[in-house]
């Protein structure tokens, strides 16, 4: 009885409180999202039933499931969302849809301490396929912190013998990315400008793709590129860390450039020079500048899409060491909170587009407290008493972790698939055991990231790269969904 009288005033109080911002979007609202909104309510009514009805710790059950199955779903929609609605993709040209270069394009290659691969990340951006006088190649490095990649790049410019590429050097505080960035971006001649990192091997023909995409869709401005590592065989956590990719680029970035809110991905990402000069360039002071440009280009009206095809993507590799793909984390994570503290989100017009926000801003958070949660989940099953709602719960949450497990090895088979490389029926068992254990390192990331901002250390920690990416010789074949 108390329980059914607490379900009633919840109801009321939840839809009389809220009623201004349900009326605010439901005439915009789609059918999943007022499922969602009534999703809500319900789940705030049932809390609020337990807890008049004296059953207290039910409360924090219930949050921690509604929390844990939301989570896992929505995760698992967007891993899915390319196959699921292949009709919501961007077309992607053919080759034998590729026009004539119209727009002229500068590559920016920010470095510190690459020797061992920046000779052989110019030596590909030369093989891009592309007019010289339309193609622009700026390498930017801090003169302060070189140790030795000024001299590898001078001599390799000498060898490659092409007027289009130079060398940018700065000496001013930040050392980072994205003042590098901004220094190129000063002596950029290009209509669009796109990053590659100093590993980054970019496929002969991308920039004829985009050109052609570009003429194709004359109101875009922001093209986002697949990006994929390739090394899935390195090492256990390689794995997890390839198919996170895979599915980001492949599917999950399409359903963010829909709704207008898209962290973009760093690299191989077109941006018309003209928009990012108008917005001020990449923030100095924020470790994930490239998603809070594309955070603020959206804010912006800026029109983005993504192109991905597994023949055109620029191929990086993994992280070689745990601790080093631990700082990369770490730094992801820092940047995505540093965007979400200074509240950035609330500059989105709509409601929806500030919660989807605060959710991508918050997944260096939420993704590992979650998944971290389903061993709790597991020993609250077999181990305690629970009332029908909550054992459903828990039950469902299991499934949703096994979900995961079945949906990672079937995405490492269609990306060994689409790349042209062996599939290790081995990697299937560490799919299977060792998940869990890379969302600890994931966790690990977040807590460290968290801590370092609260301490306000913003020190721009670099990632290793070994080259190990360019060992892959198979040429994919062509992506399909």
């Amino acid at each position: 009885m108390y329980n059914l009288v607490g379900f009633v005033v919840s109801m009321f109080v939840v839809a009389h409180i809220g009623r201004p911002v349900w009326i605010a979007d439901w005439a915009t609202a789609q059918r999943p999202e007022r499922w969602f909104i009534y999703g809500v309510v319900g789940l705030f009514a049932m809390t609020m039933s337990y807890f008049i009805g004296g059953i207290w710790w039910h409360v924090p059950l219930v949050l921690l499931y509604s929390v844990v199955i939301t989570q896992g779903l929505f995760s698992l929609y967007l891993k899915l969302y390319a196959w699921e609605d292949p009709g919501a993709l961007t077309h992607i040209p053919t080759k034998d849809e590729f026009v004539l270069p119209h727009h002229s394009i500068t590559a920016i290659a920010p470095c510190k301490h690459e020797k061992n691969t920046i000779a052989d990340t110019l030596r590909a951006m030369q093989r891009i396929d592309y007019p010289t006088d339309k193609k622009q190649i700026l390498v930017v490095i801090h003169e302060g912190t070189d140790d030795g990649t000024i001299d590898i790049v001078r001599q390799t410019l000498v060898e490659l013998g092409t007027p289009n590429m130079s060398l940018v050097t700065y000496n001013e505080e930040p050392i980072n990315k994205p003042h590098g960035l901004n220094d190129a971006l000063k002596q950029a001649t290009g209509d669009f400008v796109v990053i590659f990192d100093a590993e980054d091997e970019p496929h002969p023909e991308l920039f004829r793709l985009v050109n052609t995409f570009l003429l194709q869709n004359p109101a875009i401005d922001v093209v986002q590129t697949g990006v994929q590592l390739m090394n899935y065989m390195s090492n256990w956590y390689s794995t997890f860390n390839v198919l996170e990719y895979y599915f980001w680029f492949k599917s999950s970035l399409h359903f963010f450039a829909k709704q207008h809110v898209m962290p973009l991905g760093g690299v191989s990402v077109f941006f018309r020079r003209s928009l990012v000069e108008a917005v001020g360039g990449w923030d100095m002071h924020c470790l994930t500048e490239d998603a809070e440009l594309g955070i603020r280009l959206s804010q912006a009206g800026a029109q983005m899409a993504v192109v991905y095809d597994a023949v055109y993507a620029t191929r990086e590799e993994t992280p070689p060491s745990v601790m080093s793909f631990i700082k990369q984390r770490t730094r992801w994570a820092q940047g995505f909170l540093q965007i979400l503290a200074r509240g950035d989100f609330r500059r989105f017009p709509t409601l929806r587009q500030q919660l989807l926000a605060v959710y991508v801003l918050s997944w260096p958070i939420l993704i590992p407290f979650v998944f971290l949660l389903f061993p709790f989940g597991i020993i609250m099953m077999l181990t305690v008493a629970l009332p029908p709602p909550l054992a459903v719960m828990a039950n469902v949450s299991v499934l949703i972790f096994l979900m995961f497990i079945v949906t990672l090895t079937i995405g490492l088979y269609e990306f060994t698939r689409e790349y042209g490389l062996r599939f290790h029926p081995s990697r299937v068992f560490v799919i299977v055991f060792l998940f869990y254990f890379y969302t600890v390192l994931l966790t690990i990331a977040s807590i460290r990231g968290l801590y370092r901002n609260i301490r306000q250390v913003t020190v721009w920690e670099k990632t290793e790269h070994l080259n190990t990416h360019r060992a892959q010789t198979p040429v994919p074949s062509q992506s399909a969904l």
